[in-house]
């Protein structure tokens, strides 16, 4: 990989990848892979690349040139061209020195530690006190990766379960795509908790013990959209995967004033589904969606052998109609 081979990313397990090709197929498995989705659902980012209205949040704009603004529609051509870099470990030299007392000048930083060990004593004594020393000062398992990590773009921490992500991500886009379909039935479709299972049921002759069954879903699948929600506000910021809560509508000026209401108006997801931000996601991202579905429910073959299925599928994303 040339230049490419010695570098190190938080996100990947290990440096095995000899080629670009292979760094990008382990990059394509990893967290940056989401990073790169959640980003794509950026009303922000889109709005700034299609109008070329300056950003004027220096954290929001920072990201903005580091990933290349709007990310491209693939993952291996932004990785090559952004990611390679953007998220990538400076070079540092991590190796055990012995510190020479007679030398004012230590070769060393605010990440090294230098420990005063007496000749006296014995091996079995000085690995015991330098083991309990170290776990004062390391950083151990549990480390703060942005505080450790040199990349530009830094994970957040280590601390995240890629299914989860990757769950949290569906759901975000589905309720782009439909803002007005309950959360229960998002989460119906998306399998969120299978044991879960209300199809059929009519929720207004429900008994009390079903009808907690339907709030259970619905609060289950409102934390998947929140915490999603957080997750591409802070993504924008440079923070990934971080789900602190935030309120950028209200909070952060990220545009001139003079474009709130055309940023509004163009970026809406809520009052209809039909924005140019809406129509633009649903052009590129509803068939997908769609996919995902039918694969999570097992629809598959079912639609290949059976046209009625195809013709009631919209319906049935929308929660009016059970298959």
């Amino acid at each position: 990989m040339n230049d490419k081979e010695t570098m190190q990313y938080m996100g990947l397990d290990g440096n095995s990848w000899k080629t670009k090709k292979q760094l990008s197929i382990s990059a394509s498995n990893s967290i940056y892979y989401w990073w790169w989705r959640f980003l794509r659902l950026s009303p922000e980012f889109w709005y700034a690349s299609k109008t070329n209205r300056p950003i004027l949040n220096s954290q929001i704009q920072r990201t903005f040139e580091l990933t290349g603004g709007f990310p491209s529609h693939s993952f291996n051509a932004w990785w090559n061209q952004y990611g390679i870099n953007a998220f990538a470990e400076k070079e540092r030299a991590d190796c055990v020195e012995l510190v020479d007392l007679n030398n004012e000048k230590l070769t060393t930083d605010e990440r090294s530690f230098i420990f005063k060990v007496p000749g006296t004593l014995n091996k079995r004594e000085i690995t015991s006190q330098f083991k309990a020393l170290l776990n004062q000062v390391h950083r151990g398992r549990n480390y703060d990766v942005e505080a450790y990590s040199n990349a530009e773009l830094k994970l957040f921490n280590h601390k995240y379960n890629l299914t989860t992500i990757e769950r949290q991500y569906w759901v975000l886009l589905y309720k782009i795509i439909y803002p007005k379909t309950p959360h229960w039935v998002i989460g119906d479709r998306l399998q969120l908790a299978p044991h879960l299972n209300l199809r059929y049921i009519n929720r207004k002759t429900v008994e009390r013990k079903a009808e907690q069954m339907f709030l259970q879903l619905q609060s289950h699948t409102w934390r998947y959209h929140s915490n999603a929600e957080n997750v591409r506000w802070n993504a924008l910021t440079g923070s990934f995967p971080n789900y602190t809560r935030s309120n950028p509508k209200n909070e952060e000026i990220i545009f001139d004033s003079k474009y709130d209401d055309d940023f509004t108006q163009m970026t809406d997801e809520l009052k209809s589904d039909d924005s140019p931000w809406q129509i633009w996601i649903k052009r590129h991202f509803q068939n997908a969606l769609h996919e995902k579905i039918k694969s999570l429910n097992k629809f598959d073959q079912r639609y290949m052998q059976n046209s009625q299925y195809s013709k009631s599928f919209k319906k049935f994303v929308m929660g009016t109609l059970e298959l």
